[in-house]
């Protein structure tokens, strides 16, 4: 009996925390495709969601913040083609981004906006 009811205790434990969030999404962000832009420049995602840069063209960054004003919540400092970057978003809220680079000449910039997802629907017990 005490072993069923640990069980029970560590499958709660797993709906109450999350163990592992099956439903996170990640995305991928294209940086310097085709000129001094991110494509898409505007992400809308929800908590625990992905973002992935993925540099196609040379000397661009992903900073969080607007150009002159970094907010200090990532930076994947200046890359090369080939190279990716991933941040996690797990709040609620409208984060802007540029390239360090030429985000304040050029207006490379981006944003990423985590609205809250849907709730699951909650089954209904059987009569």
């Amino acid at each position: 009996m005490k072993s069923l009811s640990s069980l029970f205790g560590l499958i709660a434990a797993a709906v109450l925390f999350g163990a592992g969030n099956s439903q996170a999404k990640s995305f991928d962000v294209h940086v310097g495709a085709g000129g001094d832009i991110f494509s898409p420049v505007n992400l809308t995602i929800e908590p625990g969601d992905k973002v992935k840069w993925i540099w196609d063209s040379s000397f661009h960054s992903t900073t969080a913040g607007t150009p002159g004003n970094p907010s200090g919540m990532w930076n994947s400092g200046v890359l090369n083609s080939g190279s990716q970057y991933e941040y996690e978003f797990n709040y609620v809220g409208t984060f802007p981004y540029y390239c360090s680079v030429h985000g304040g000449c050029c207006s490379m910039v981006g944003s990423i906006n985590v609205v809250a997802g849907s709730p699951s629907p909650t089954p209904s017990p059987s009569p």
